[in-house]
């Protein structure tokens, strides 16, 4: 599990930009029991022709919705120039927020912030809603971020990571502006912002060529580091 997130925030490939990153801002997806079934029927049929794939799958307690990556290690910008000289109190330790460092502290407090304000809105009734982008309200009154997801793909020239693609209809554009808003909230503070690595069947980027647009897209499978070299002799050797 932890090599699995450590291969996302950084990658073996010094060419990638978020290589050198510290920090991931992503979707747990843990509740999301109808996708994880889906997305576990398709490692099911996987591993039905070829078992020995098995330590390429993730489990759903980390699958992640990969967002944005935040490099605060390579910055210039110190602990002191933000917090001055206060440092991390212990806290809670059943306290997720509060027993963290001031910096995932400060990087928490700004998603929370941009969620609230671009997510958590209440619909009024002279307002309405836009069906195109929500699909109705909850019973906080709160219109719901649906996305759906109705693609795969296969990344890197090795073709070692393998994505569950979302589309681009619903709420993905009103995602992307919560991202902008959150990047530039970050970039304020002196640290790197990236995008996650787009590289679907070995070409670079994502909607655009630069790789500057976000999509939604969830690595359910990845090969191990040493996957080529557990595998057994082939027959006749």
């Amino acid at each position: 599990s932890n090599d699995f997130i450590d291969s996302i925030l950084n990658p073996p490939d010094d060419d990638s930009p978020s290589y050198k990153c510290s920090h991931m801002i992503a979707v747990p997806l843990e509740q999301n029991h109808d996708l994880l079934l889906d997305i576990e029927s398709v490692q099911r049929g996987i591993l039905y022709h070829c078992p020995l794939l098995i330590g390429a799958c993730v489990a759903p307690v980390v699958m992640r919705m990969p967002l944005l990556m935040v490099d605060t290690e390579n910055s210039k910008v110190t602990t002191d120039d933000l917090f001055g000289s206060r440092k991390s109190s212990p806290g809670n330790p059943d306290d997720l927020l509060t027993s963290r460092d001031p910096i995932t502290q400060e990087i928490h407090e700004i998603v929370n912030s941009v969620v609230d304000e671009m997510i958590y809105v209440r619909a009024s009734p002279e307002k309405g809603f836009d069906e195109d982008e929500r699909e109705g309200v909850n019973l906080d009154s709160v219109e719901p971020v649906m996305m759906k997801f109705k693609g795969l793909e296969l990344d890197g020239d090795q073709n070692d990571i393998l994505h569950a693609a979302g589309t681009e209809e619903c709420t993905t554009p009103i995602l992307r502006n919560v991202l902008d808003k959150i990047r530039s909230r970050i970039e304020a503070k002196g640290w790197k912002v990236y995008l996650p690595i787009d590289d679907p069947q070995g070409r670079k980027g994502g909607l655009d060529e630069d790789g500057e647009t976000w999509r939604p897209r969830i690595p359910f499978m990845r090969l191990p580091s040493d996957f080529y070299q557990t595998l057994p002799d082939p027959k006749g050797n």
